[in-house]
């Protein structure tokens, strides 16, 4: 399990600040949800740019905080559910 996350250059100041802050905290949250879930998992977090928050499984993309869902940090439990359908199928 890939979690991508990444924090853009483009913003100053306490902006940036609470942006980075934002997609730290995210990414923490949605990694202890998926190890409680399924404890097993490899996951690896991945620094980027952009403002980028991408959870991707065994090279497919499950979430896509830019191009699937709007610009929206996934809700407790999203990630999981997402997860958990692919590896159901």
């Amino acid at each position: 399990i890939l979690l991508w996350t990444a924090i853009g250059d483009r913003y100053e100041g306490r902006d940036y600040v609470l942006r980075r802050l934002k997609l730290r905290t995210t990414a923490s949250r949605v990694e202890a949800e998926i190890r409680r879930t399924f404890p097993s998992a490899n996951i690896t977090l991945i620094k980027g740019g952009g403002g980028v928050f991408d959870v991707h499984l065994e090279g497919a993309l499950l979430y896509s905080k830019q191009t699937i869902h709007c610009g929206q940090f996934p809700a407790e439990g999203v990630v999981t559910r997402l997860l958990q359908t692919a590896l159901d199928d």
